[in-house]
């Protein structure tokens, strides 16, 4: 009893010894540092992720706007190629990590893909302008019991051939950028989705589940 009273008196005078609190503040910092690192180990593959799945959702939306395009002879929604996730992923720093070559590759297609988009908001807004004429001219048509149908008709004319001249401007957008990335590889190139899943570190902090067409 005395020696289990003797070990614990010793304890305690080292644990409040310099030695003993700078070793605890040591094994506290190295905890702290360690973890920290394995929230920036994940976070940095997270945001990787997300922009391979939104690359990679940019080439199958292509397809679906395509085909409805062919069928229908118009879009009925406006078609932005989105960019939050090379966003989120160039902000945060975590981008710049990759392949010099494939990080060029990524940001010249997003540089193109912000220059589409800016041309798409000039053509929506010139659809919509022609969109409220005709809403203008049904209206007041209706209110007024006005005759003047060739007016009117001349205005829904004007819009759905307009309409259509947009969409095929959308549709030939979407191709354009996705051509640049079949051609340079960049979606199988950029898999971290794969990287991870080649990785036991990773595996361990993160799972091995996966969409099938990101591995």
């Amino acid at each position: 009893m005395n020696n289990i009273k003797n070990l614990f008196t010793s304890f305690l005078r080292w644990f409040f010894s310099t030695r003993g609190l700078a070793i605890l503040l040591l094994a506290g910092i190295t905890t702290n540092l360690t973890g920290s690192r394995f929230e920036d180990i994940v976070k940095k593959q997270r945001y990787l992720e997300s922009l391979q799945y939104e690359i990679r959702s940019n080439l199958a939306n292509t397809i679906a706007i395509t085909d409805q395009f062919n069928k229908n002879g118009f879009l009925y929604n406006k078609q932005f190629i989105p960019t939050q996730s090379y966003r989120s992923a160039l902000d945060s720093g975590y981008l710049i990590s990759i392949d010099p070559q494939l990080f060029l590759e990524i940001t010249t297609y997003y540089d193109v893909v912000d220059d589409y988009n800016e041309l798409l908001v000039r053509l929506y807004g010139k659809l919509e302008k022609l969109d409220d004429d005709w809403s203008i001219c049904k209206y007041v048509q209706a209110s007024t019991e006005s005759a003047n149908y060739d007016v009117c008709k001349q205005s829904e004319l004007t819009y759905k051939f307009a309409q259509s001249h947009v969409s095929k401007e959308v549709v030939d957008t979407w191709r354009d950028t996705t051509n640049w990335i079949i051609e340079n590889k960049i979606d199988q190139r950029f898999n971290p989705t794969q990287d991870r899943l080649k990785s036991p570190l990773l595996k361990l902090l993160m799972g091995d589940k996966a969409l099938l067409y990101l591995k």
